[in-house]
């Protein structure tokens, strides 16, 4: 047979919340930025990250003629 043991522990251990990310700069455009965000959300607006629909490259296919007139 073993002998199995439980010990609980009856001390409470506080847990540390750690911030993670970019600091909190005040008055910084990126704050402002969200600060827009976050009143275009507010309002009903669908705010997504990334680029605007009309900032995509266009890019034109180029067929060569390759017909040989004699």
């Amino acid at each position: 047979m073993s002998k199995k043991t439980t010990t609980t522990a009856s001390a409470t251990t506080e847990v540390k919340q750690v911030k993670r990310g970019r600091p909190t700069i005040e008055g910084s455009a990126r704050q402002a930025r969200i600060q827009r965000w976050e009143s275009l959300k507010a309002q009903g607006f669908n705010v997504r990250a990334g680029r605007p629909k009309g900032s995509v490259k266009k890019v034109t296919n180029v067929v060569a003629d390759t017909t040989v007139t004699a």
